[in-house]
This record gives structure tokens, C-alpha cells and sequence, in this order.
């Protein structure tokens, strides 16, 4: 019974997050600017919950360059978040640093230094105190790097 319960949950829950993706795919459609990297994210935290985790950082990683390119830092931010958290669940520690940096870096550019200070404090818990002296991620995504940039070093990473 209970068991029938969550699934009834989890599927009102996909329902509902299928929803809201559908509209923001609309959004889209009408301002990629605006929302590409807003949709990216939605679909990175949708494929997490359907343990679909390689598409999930995939998804991830779309959504911080979108964010980037359309010049959105606190959201390039929010997304280097979730990443960093997500890679850091995976057990990719040193890929979640720079990620938890990057985003420090961003809120911090962005003037969010409360948020900035509240990532410090999660990544200092997960790692060590001196974590911060990994040093700067500025080129963590280089203005050169592209979605197939990425492509080609995943299947690098793979073979």
C-alpha cells in the first residue's frame, strides 16, 4: 500500500515537473535568450530524478554555457551549483570543487555574496577547510567551449 502510494506521488510529481517543462519549452521557443538555459536546467534536474545521469550532466553542462553565452552569471552560478552537487553525489570530487568555485565566483561577481558565503560554507563541509586555496575557476568554461567541445571530451573520457 505504501509502495502504491509513492509511485501514485512520483507519478503526479512527473506530471506536474513535465508540465512546467512543457511550458518553459514554449518560452523558448519564443526567447531562446531568455530561457534556453532555464530549460536546460529544468531537464538536468528531471533526468536526475529519472536516475538518467548522464544525461543529466549533460543537461547540466548546456544550461551553465547558455547562461554564460546570454550573459546570465547568477544563473551560470545556480547551475555550477547544482552541478557541483550533482557531480559531488557521483563521487567526481574534484570536479565538483570547481564547480562549487565557479558558482562562488559568479555570485560573487554578480554581487550575491550571502549566496556566495553559502556555498563556501556546503563545499567547506563536504571537503576541507582549505578548499578555497584550489584557487580560481575563471576558465572552468572558456569562451571557446562548446556543447560538442564537451561531446568529444565525454567520449574521450569513455574510450
Amino acid at each position: 500500500q505504501t509502495v502504491a502510494l509513492s509511485e501514485g506521488l512520483r507519478t503526479l510529481e512527473e506530471e506536474r515537473h513535465e508540465s512546467v517543462l512543457a511550458r518553459m519549452r514554449v518560452y523558448n521557443e519564443h526567447s531562446t535568450w531568455n530561457f534556453e538555459n532555464k530549460m536546460l536546467l529544468l531537464e538536468a534536474e528531471r533526468m536526475y530524478t529519472l536516475d538518467n545521469f548522464d544525461q543529466a550532466d549533460s543537461f547540466y553542462q548546456q544550461s551553465i554555457l547558455s547562461a554564460h553565452k546570454h550573459k546570465f552569471i547568477h544563473e551560470e552560478a545556480i547551475a555550477s551549483d547544482l552541478l557541483g552537487e550533482f557531480l559531488y553525489e557521483r563521487r567526481l570530487l574534484e570536479q565538483s570543487k570547481s564547480l562549487f568555485l565557479h558558482s562562488i565566483q559568479c555570485f560573487e561577481k554578480w554581487g550575491a555574496f550571502s549566496v556566495a558565503g553559502r556555498v563556501k560554507k556546503s563545499m567547506q563541509s563536504k571537503f576541507s577547510p582549505d578548499s578555497r586555496q584550489l584557487g580560481a575557476c575563471s576558465d572552468i568554461f572558456p569562451s571557446d567551449l562548446t556543447l560538442d567541445t564537451i561531446s568529444s571530451k565525454k567520449r574521450q573520457n569513455r574510450d
